[in-house]
């Protein structure tokens, strides 16, 4: 009899991100976490709301609270990357994530993984700088140098769509000497023809553009880093 009546009552289920109730959104068969629309279509209102509970959340989230969310700076197939301060240091830092709708995926999430340690490995002053990175909870995260002039794209909006030569031959010459390092850089995970991963010597960006460029400073004495290994081989 009382497990007819337990058969009977429904079964109410939380999303994995904010907690609330995803009954009658969650397919009955459904297995793991479940993500709700609405922690989807903004996540990062889902990691804000976790932030701000720091004194309840389990100590495996405790890498994330060590950060105040900013604002957004721009998203791509993998993940959002976000403006934060860290804590400790008030270091302004761009805190990247990885989408919710991603995560489900456990070969997205070695891909990222991967990603995330072979540009913690490149050390150079044309390259974006890698602090951190892990897994909070079920959030995977990185944590990454910010280059406050933005990139090459938003550098060329401002001037109208073009450079004057002399600051667009700076910036080439500055981008390649990053290139030029990441063919030769030691990095942890290089795929070889049988499948396997294993260290190696040279990464390929495969998505380089104005976008993963990143600029500050004045013409002349320009800090320029090459960024975004997330396609990179």
């Amino acid at each position: 009899e009382e497990e007819a009546k337990a058969q009977e009552e429904p079964v109410h289920r939380q999303c994995g991100e904010c907690g609330r109730d995803v009954t009658g959104e969650m397919p009955p068969e459904f297995k793991g976490d479940f993500i709700c629309m609405a922690c989807r279509d903004n996540p990062m209102q889902a990691l804000q709301a976790m932030l701000e509970d720091a004194a309840g959340v389990p100590p495996d989230l405790s890498a994330l609270t060590e950060f105040e969310l900013m604002k957004p700076l721009g998203a791509g197939a993998m993940g959002e990357v976000h403006l934060a301060r860290r804590k400790s240091t008030g270091r302004l830092e761009a805190l990247k994530i990885m989408q919710p709708k991603v995560r489900a995926n456990n070969t997205m999430i070695e891909m990222f993984l991967r990603e995330c340690a072979n540009a913690a490995a490149l050390k150079h002053p044309n390259v974006v700088e890698t602090y951190e990175y892990g897994r909070a909870g079920s959030i995977f995260y990185m944590s990454m140098e910010y280059v406050e002039g933005g990139s090459i794209s938003d550098l060329m909006d401002k001037n109208g769509g073009r450079l004057p030569v002399d600051q667009a031959v700076e910036i080439t010459i500055k981008a390649l000497e990053g290139l030029d390092y990441f063919h030769q850089a030691e990095i942890p995970y290089v795929k070889t023809k049988g499948g396997e991963f294993k260290p190696g010597r040279g990464l390929v960006h495969r998505d380089l553009k104005p976008a993963n460029v990143f600029v500050s400073g004045t013409p002349g004495n320009m800090q320029v880093k090459v960024g975004d290994v997330g396609l990179a081989k």
